[in-house]
């Protein structure tokens, strides 16, 4: 047997070993198989699984360009409080004169 033919029967015996959910030993006892050599395999495949994976991971990492856009600074718009015992109202330029009307009078009227 080559060692391409060897690889096949190990992959092949791994998975089935895998897939069984038996503990190493009583499968090995049951395929005839070396608990030994088994574990190499095992050990030797799971390697080279990861290897591959991480591999294409990497290969598969993509940078992404971003562009970074300033934040407008907020301009503060001129504004008047107005206190009225405890209560205080901040009037902003361009305000509702019929809301700051209205409330005033609910103010006025406590």
């Amino acid at each position: 047997m080559n060692l391409k033919e060897n690889r096949k029967l190990w992959i092949k015996r791994v998975k089935e070993y895998r897939k069984s959910g038996m503990k190493a030993k009583e499968w090995c006892a049951k395929e005839g198989v070396n608990k030994s050599a088994l574990s190499y395999w095992v050990t030797k495949l799971n390697k080279e699984n990861n290897t591959q994976s991480k591999k294409t991971k990497e290969a598969s990492t993509q940078w992404l360009s971003i562009n970074v856009v300033e934040e407008e600074k907020t301009i503060k718009k001129p504004s008047i409080d107005i206190k009225i015992g405890p209560v205080s109202i901040e009037v902003e330029n361009g305000f509702d004169k019929n809301l700051l009307l209205d409330v005033l009078g609910v103010l006025k009227s406590l």
